[in-house]
């Protein structure tokens, strides 16, 4: 997925190199046909997200979708607005992160595989406890920049379609 993305982002201007490039790419995906990932759908996936944020001038985030024991998806998205702490941006990346969940499930269900509620973990302690919170309609201070943001995640928690868990950073595989 990573070279794809890659190649994708340069084929409105390849040269020869990239010509080269994509061939290379394409002769490994042949060869790859029988790789796969196989679900039964008698079973629930136990799918679950791990997601890391980093807070620097541009601010990235990273999110692992592991599915049956595998990853299956993996992002790195910049944030296209600015957060003015780690809290913040960690809250910023945790909504992402639900929203990648959401398409997971759907996708899953639309297969006909059995999906429970589907986990996601975060390092931030500050962040997971805040969406955990019981009353969605209370944003704390700190967060008035993505109140919006936070109202929906927290809706989505409170729903029930997705639970929200700290880990610590050590254990998170999408912190780089």
């Amino acid at each position: 997925a990573f070279a794809h993305t890659q190649l994708c982002r340069i084929m409105s201007n390849p040269d020869e190199s990239h010509v080269r490039q994509a061939n290379h790419f394409l002769r490994w995906l042949q060869g790859q046909k029988q790789a796969g990932i196989i679900f039964r759908s008698t079973e629930d996936k136990g799918c679950y997200l791990m997601v890391d944020t980093n807070y620097e001038v541009k601010t990235f985030t990273g999110i692992a979708v592991i599915c049956g024991g595998a990853i299956i998806k993996f992002l790195c998205v910049q944030q296209k607005f600015i957060s003015l702490s780690t809290y913040e941006a960690e809250l910023a990346g945790m909504s992402e992160a639900i929203k990648v969940a959401l398409d997971i499930q759907a996708k899953l269900k639309d297969t006909g595989e059995k999906v429970g509620r589907i986990t996601i973990f975060g390092d931030n302690k500050a962040a997971v406890e805040e969406l955990q919170l019981s009353a969605p309609e209370k944003v704390a201070p700190k967060a008035r920049h993505h109140r919006m943001r936070l109202l929906w995640a927290k809706q989505i928690v409170q729903l029930g379609l997705v639970e929200v868990k700290w880990i610590r950073s050590e254990d998170n595989l999408a912190d780089a």
